[in-house]
């Protein structure tokens, strides 16, 4: 029996801060070489409560205080 895997795979790994907060969070991609196309924030039960799209970029600042 054959078994279905992999050797080699890439993982990103994005630091989200501060923590916690109440206006802007930035959210940084640590790979320079990646980018953040869209974000998209759910609440506790599963509803989207921020969609971001902007240009691709490795560094984002969402603006969080609707959440509030």
């Amino acid at each position: 029996m054959e078994t279905l895997s992999t050797n080699s795979f890439t993982t990103n790994t994005i630091t989200i801060y501060p923590n916690p907060a109440s206006s802007t969070v930035r959210i940084v991609e640590s790979n320079r070489l990646e980018k953040i196309s869209s974000i998209i924030v759910y609440d506790i039960v599963g509803k989207e409560v921020i969609i971001h799209s902007e240009r691709e970029s490795s560094e984002v600042n969402l603006d969080v205080s609707p959440l509030n």
